[in-house]
């Protein structure tokens, strides 16, 4: 796969904790946030069987996507050698048995990132991830771990579990996660880790819509992404309404 691509879509998937159109909202939930994935970049995917039970997957790309350019522009999509830009590779092996398939991958991303003890110095991100999907009776459940760069990655490591039990026409979900807050920060307000829960059902109205009525939790987060203030927790309520055609 070549051309303008998500980057998430081939590396970190998961059968159970991926789509947020009809699973969890909540992005901790959806791809691990320690892998600084490019936002629909230019790129390629390769991903090849070895065997029934063995695959490996290689992602490379510019270090920015369309989304992380200040203009967000396609102009500066195309300019992958612009100052501070690098390139984004990662690589998966994923073994399939019979109940669980477990990957453990790496990546990199050179672009220039900003120490975060306030030097002003850069330094490329990078980091390992591992996600395992598996399946109890009906239920199937998934299980992630990450780490990034402290000295630039504002989220040190990551954990998280999720699982999805379906009925005749509905499924419920439920997942919880935390992130650990780098120690290289350099803001005192910050808290040493956030936590997120999510539930969701879903069910079918009728033949062409689903109904997703869903609430998360967050713990010592600020929705505004600047900074996370310690006891400063968050419930939101969603509803989604999905028309199949």
């Amino acid at each position: 796969m070549a051309g303008l691509i998500d980057p998430s879509t081939s590396l970190d998937t998961s059968e159970v904790a991926n789509d947020e159109t009809a699973q969890f909202l909540n992005t901790t939930l959806v791809n691990n946030p320690t892998i600084a994935f490019p936002d629909y970049t230019l790129g390629l995917a390769y991903e090849y069987n070895y065997s029934p039970s063995y695959s490996v997957i290689a992602v490379l790309g510019s270090s920015n996507g369309l989304a992380d350019n200040p203009n967000a522009s396609y102009s500066q999509l195309v300019d992958i050698t612009d100052n501070g830009k690098g390139v984004f590779a990662g690589f998966e092996n994923q073994w399939h048995m019979t109940s669980i398939r477990f990957a453990l991958g790496g990546w990199v991303n050179s672009a220039d990132h900003e120490k975060l003890n306030g030097s002003g110095h850069t330094e490329s991100n990078y980091g390992l991830y591992t996600t395992i999907d598996g399946n109890w009776r009906r239920a199937v459940w998934n299980l992630r771990l990450g780490f990034a760069n402290d000295k630039v990655s504002r989220a040190e490591d990551f954990q998280s579990v999720s699982v999805e039990y379906p009925f005749v026409q509905a499924a419920i979900g439920a997942g919880f996660s935390r992130t650990g807050i780098s120690g290289k920060t350099v803001s005192a307000n910050e808290a040493d880790a956030t936590y997120t829960s999510e539930v969701y059902l879903r069910f079918r109205a009728n033949d062409k819509f689903t109904v997703t009525p869903s609430i998360q939790w967050m713990k010592d987060v600020d929705i505004s992404g600047d900074v996370l203030r310690k006891k400063h927790n968050l419930a939101i309520l969603s509803l989604r309404l999905s028309h199949q055609f």
